[in-house]
């Protein structure tokens, strides 16, 4: 009796390492299949870079002249935050501001103004920087006007950094006509 209990047991233990190899075989093949699934996308990951570079590539902005050429067109910031902004610069040193909350589902017109192209330097590596500078006019209930301004920092010819401006904060705005509602 001692015996089969014995060879009940071992018979145990070996359908257990059995399973266990199984287990790690299917763990392996499936490994497996889904590397192979994922190569095999390759054409479609292929067709979305050549949709990018039908754009137009990033030109680092190394002059005023390259931040005049490049700076007319529609800005959004619509990072993650309560309200998103939309600047279209036109050539003729206007602009027009939109302002949407994500949940609108459309822009609202703000103001117009005027912008120009400006220099500084940073403070702590005195490294020259380009921006789109525009001009804000504000009427306050005594009906006297202020003038402020915002600068968009260049990153490249299609982002701009935006730094503490307003509701949208720090946030990269990017050249674009499309809608951010999908």
């Amino acid at each position: 009796m001692m015996k089969t209990n014995t060879l009940f047991e071992q018979s145990r233990i070996t359908v257990i390492e059995i399973g266990s190899k199984l287990l790690l075989i299917l763990n392996i093949l499936l490994i497996w299949f889904t590397f192979s699934a994922c190569q095999k996308q390759t054409p479609f990951k292929k067709e979305v870079v050549k949709e990018l570079d039908r754009k137009d590539t990033p030109i680092i902005i190394k002059s005023s002249e390259d931040a005049k050429k490049y700076a007319p067109g529609t800005w959004q910031f619509t990072n993650p935050c309560p309200m998103w902004e939309k600047y279209v610069i036109k050539g003729d040193n206007t602009y027009e501001c939109y302002h949407a909350q994500p949940r609108d589902g459309k822009w609202t017109f703000i103001n117009t103004g005027r912008w120009q192209i400006r220099s500084d330097r940073y403070t702590d590596t005195g490294e020259e920087y380009l921006f789109i500078e525009v001009f804000m006019k504000e009427t306050n209930k005594s009906s006297s006007k202020s003038e402020y301004s915002y600068r968009f920092v260049f990153e490249n010819s299609n982002e701009l950094y935006s730094k503490n401006l307003g509701a949208i904060g720090n946030s990269k705005g990017i050249r674009t006509e499309e809608s951010p509602w999908k």
